[in-house]
């Protein structure tokens, strides 16, 4: 992973710049029971002790973070759809507690890699020892919950997958600790991780009561579509948040890449970003076509997945004030 030592382009007026409004071809379809879900969700951050201030509590209600599970699973078993609505708030929770507040210049990058490295092994346990406090109890209870309900090799998925999610948050920690960029294809790379869209399938192929053969996940095809799918939220991510990240100083984004690469105005960053989010539309109605033609079998049902995730996910960014709120610290 590369990177260098860059003096950043002076920031506009977030206030300035013209959002787009992005969309896909295809809709949402929430939960029926999305509400409850959220409400239970909470319940559960607070009975797990994962909440320590006023601030952090308004934060978690204000971002709606408790409906964003629920809004990419269109049915399952209620318990099941809470389970996976946990794990993804804990992730979030991973990111705002642990790389927001050690991932930046002057900030205790070891003890954030270290905390990363204990969660990864707590992931892969089904001891049923007293918790520990802080994130390490709850993950233990989330990761015995998931051995339970799902099937072996949906369980070394979901492992895999937040594995994956740790190491987009340490590199992206890393080059922000150290005030360097990276490139833009490093960057791209970064926010596949990023984004955890790929526990976001496990997750909700397990609470649809299915299970897609590795071989169908190994395919060429679906690598292709995974990967597609995480650039779309990574991309529809950076336009929806550009604002909240410039009032908070964020020291490097997508859309300012752009902005070293082309030598242009943020509005026209902004712009091409989303030019290049419809691009990736259409490559990944593509993909979703190749898949099917090489596993008819399966190929549709994880392309069903895959879609009702990044439709609820997107819908939900775009409606949460998470992207939006801005003075919150760890």
């Amino acid at each position: 992973m590369t990177g260098q030592a860059v003096t950043p382009p002076p920031h506009p007026d977030p206030s300035s710049l013209v959002i787009p409004t992005l969309s896909l071809p295809f809709t949402p379809h929430p939960h029926p029971a999305s509400h409850e879900i959220c409400e239970k969700t909470l319940q559960w951050v607070h009975e797990s002790g994962l909440i320590h201030t006023d601030e952090q509590n308004r934060y978690l209600i204000e971002s709606r973070i408790g409906l964003s599970f629920p809004n990419v699973v269109p049915h399952g078993d209620i318990d099941t759809v809470l389970l996976g609505s946990c794990i993804n708030v804990w992730a979030a929770l991973v990111d705002d507690q642990i790389m927001e507040k050690h991932g930046h210049p002057g900030g205790e990058l070891a003890r954030a890699m270290g905390s990363l490295v204990e969660l990864e092994s707590i992931s892969r346990t089904t001891d049923s020892d007293a918790p520990t406090p802080g994130l390490p109890g709850p993950l233990a209870e989330l990761s015995q919950r998931l051995h339970r309900i799902a099937a072996p090799e949906q369980v070394l998925r979901a492992q895999w997958h937040l594995l994956q999610y740790f190491m987009g948050l340490s590199t992206e920690a890393a080059h922000t600790h150290t005030t360097t960029t990276p490139t833009l294809a490093d960057y791209k790379r970064i926010r596949q991780l990023t984004t955890c869209m790929p526990l976001f399938f496990t997750l909700s192929e397990v609470c649809r009561g299915l299970h897609i053969p590795t071989r169908t996940l190994m395919r060429p095809e679906a690598q292709k579509l995974t990967a597609s799918a995480s650039d779309l939220i990574g991309a529809s991510n950076d336009i929806i948040g550009l604002r909240r990240d410039l009032r908070r100083g964020d020291t490097w984004t997508h859309v300012r890449l752009f902005v070293q690469q082309h030598e242009c105005t943020y509005q026209e960053a902004i712009d091409l970003l989303a030019a290049e989010f419809l691009s990736r539309v259409s490559e990944f109605a593509t993909l979703t076509d190749a898949l099917q033609a090489a596993d008819p079998q399966y190929g549709p049902l994880y392309i069903d997945i895959v879609q009702d995730v990044i439709a609820g996910y997107m819908h939900w960014a775009q409606h949460s004030p998470r992207y939006t709120l801005d003075g919150w610290h760890h």
